[in-house]
């Protein structure tokens, strides 16, 4: 079920806090079982046992409070998840340890309260431990003025530690969920609404509910891509709760990577290091040196008007932190303050034609080890940075971190990124990169092309954002396409003629069919066929591939992501397949290429209430076909 809700109007006089004119100093006490901070807007109440926050106080009004957390042991608190990636050297049979999510009161070392009348700042420090072999200082942090607190946590691996995958690092607010402050969860300006209200028959995957109204509700259709993440969470009765990102520069995966954000019963989370859609863990070796910031993020609270009014203070809110970046307040060796800028163009080269790369994407990316050959989307142990170009080709890039990077650019219609090594940012200083040439992939001759090669599927038809986020967005293909997809190069449209995902059901023909002309003289007497297939998203399975009737040899897929079925139209892993074949197989007049795949099965009614969903799907972001003459 997707929740597309413009909220009324009624522009309240806002009396949204940031810091007045005078603040309170910040105060900070504490107790055997507890230290509370306040700074006369909030107070945070936090549980040395659990060591989280199990209190959010917001001082609305003289005299009036209201409490924003759900009430529970944990408002706010840090979790993670990660997995030893081999058995322990001095007890060879004991098993590996499951994936667990660790808590830092698992294994808590101390607690820090540093405080000062503008400052306070709880420290908390925990690990390693079974699950998680991490050294971990987590922070709350409440500043003089300010309507809302900050987190971040910095994470240490070294000596004694063993080789690891680390998944999964998050901050978790859960907020008031009766109704009495917050009604509505939002996300962006199209996804502002209640959660269901509906009731629950059945759960046909984590955190997925099919509704008694026949609709589903799934955390996954309030993911959003890193390169959106502004402010997102609650609001009702005049009040807001947000997190806004001020910078995304130690999320792993780059501007194409998906992650969760808010779900069901006023759940927020803040999620620094994450697999979902198919994107990399951090993986370490034994004793493995390696530490990183993720954060600060600041937890914003706002008050007046109704809710699409607070979601657009909560972006000027976020606007106003990335202003401030980097923070000079937060001091540690990971998080330098002097930093340095970067100013380039990039031009696309085909064959003796240079154009600019318009609209594509710059990525930055610090250089790890055991990270420099792989792509921007599977590298998670450092820090990036990304932005577009403009119609010219040029990009700007501020707040970088003195270090070593590798530059990539995705986009301009091109399956293949360009990548350029051996980039150096010196603290303060501009560096000037110059024109950088990208040279175009080409097989020959171009015939024809469906869709853009931008890792996207939003040009084709329910590809774009909200749609595609439905759980039950397959159901709409049965409705739209009831002959399945057939495109005529010439006449039909990406729009509506092509389905942004091939699912695992069909109606009548277990494959797309794509029909084109071809003139004799567009067919070389001797030459190669290339077909090109830019890949979003793949479960696993092989590609069905005929030309003009004649079957090629199965093409063979992994598994990138979840997509499919996790609400999404992409995956952070991406692929670019060519297929090659000769040209003689092509033939002047009407041709025709199916593209299916194994494990398909006819859609019937039966068949979605028995397995709920498809087990197969392909997402193609682009297909291009060309030919090439033998010398």
């Amino acid at each position: 079920m997707l929740r597309s809700f413009v909220f009324c109007s009624s522009i309240a006089a806002l009396s949204l806090l940031a810091r007045a004119a005078d603040p309170a100093p910040v105060t900070a006490r504490e107790t055997p079982a507890a230290i509370i901070l306040d700074n006369g807007i909030l107070t945070l109440s936090f549980d040395k046992k659990y060591a989280c926050i199990n209190s959010i106080v917001y001082h609305d009004a003289p005299g009036k409070s209201l409490e924003l957390g759900d009430g529970g042991r944990a408002a706010v608190y840090w979790d993670a998840n990660a997995t030893p990636d081999k058995l322990p050297p001095d007890r060879p049979d004991k098993p590996l340890p499951k994936a667990g999510y660790f808590q830092p009161f698992q294994a808590l070392n101390r607690i820090t309260l540093t405080a000062t009348p503008d400052m306070a700042d709880i420290t908390i420090d925990a690990g390693p431990s079974e699950w998680f072999p991490f050294h971990g200082q987590f922070h709350y942090v409440l500043r003089r003025g300010d309507s809302g607190f900050y987190v971040y946590t910095h994470l240490a691996h070294g000596p004694g530690m063993p080789a690891v995958n680390d998944a999964q690092v998050r901050c978790v607010i859960r907020a008031e969920n009766q109704g009495k402050i917050f009604t509505d969860e939002i996300i962006d300006a199209d996804r502002q609404g209640p959660p269901p209200s509906s009731k629950q028959l059945s759960t046909p995957q984590d955190a997925t509910y099919r509704l008694a109204d026949g609709t589903a509700y799934t955390k996954y259709q309030m993911a959003e891509f890193v390169s959106r993440f502004s402010a997102y969470g609650f609001a009702g009765h005049d009040i807001g709760l947000w997190m806004t990102w001020p910078s995304t520069e130690s999320c792993n995966g780059g501007p194409f990577k998906q992650e969760l954000t808010v779900q069901i019963d006023n759940v927020m989370q803040a999620l620094f290091q994450g697999q979902h859609y198919g994107a990399a863990g951090v993986h370490l070796a034994d004793d493995e040196p390696w530490s990183k910031i993720y954060g600060p993020i600041f937890v914003y609270v706002n008050q007046g008007g109704d809710g699409a009014t607070l979601w657009r203070d909560a972006q000027k809110q976020a606007a106003s932190q990335q202003a401030q970046w980097p923070y000079a307040w937060l001091e540690n060796a990971d998080y330098p303050l002097n930093r340095g800028s970067a100013d380039g163009r990039i031009l696309l080269h085909t064959g003796d034609v240079a154009t600019p790369a318009a609209n594509a994407w710059i990525i930055l990316d610090t250089d790890e080890p055991t990270e420099q050959d792989a792509d921007f989307e599977m590298r998670s142990r450092g820090y990036r940075f990304f932005t577009r170009t403009d119609a010219a080709g040029r990009f700007h890039l501020d707040n970088l971190r003195p270090a070593h990077y590798t530059l990539f650019a995705s986009g301009a219609d091109q399956f293949e990124p360009f990548k350029k090594t051996g980039i150096t940012i010196d603290a303060g200083k501009p560096a000037a990169l110059g024109t950088l040439d990208w040279s175009a992939i080409t097989h020959g001759k171009r015939l024809w092309q469906i869709g853009t090669a931008d890792r996207s599927t939003a040009e084709f038809h329910d590809g774009a954002q909200p749609i595609y986020r439905n759980y039950d967005a397959f159901l709409r293909y049965f409705q739209a396409f009831p002959h399945d997809v057939t495109f005529t190069i010439g006449q039909s449209k990406e729009a509506t003629d092509w389905e942004f995902a091939q699912w695992g059901w069909y109606n009548e023909k277990p494959h797309g069919t794509i029909r084109f002309p071809l003139a004799a003289a567009a067919i070389p007497a001797k030459g190669t066929a290339t077909l090109t297939l830019g890949i979003a998203s793949a479960q696993t399975s092989n590609v069905l591939i005929t030309i003009n009737g004649k079957k090629l040899d199965p093409l063979p897929l992994p598994k990138t992501g979840g997509a499919g079925y996790r609400s999404g139209a992409g995956d952070s892993r991406y692929l670019v397949k060519y297929v090659t074949f000769d040209a003689s197989l092509l033939r002047p007049g009407d041709n025709e290429i199916t593209l299916g795949q194994s494990r398909m099965e006819k859609f019937t009614p039966e068949l979605l209430a028995k397995e709920l969903r498809p087990k197969n799907d392909i997402m193609y972001d682009a297909v291009r076909l060309e030919v090439q003459p033998l010398p």
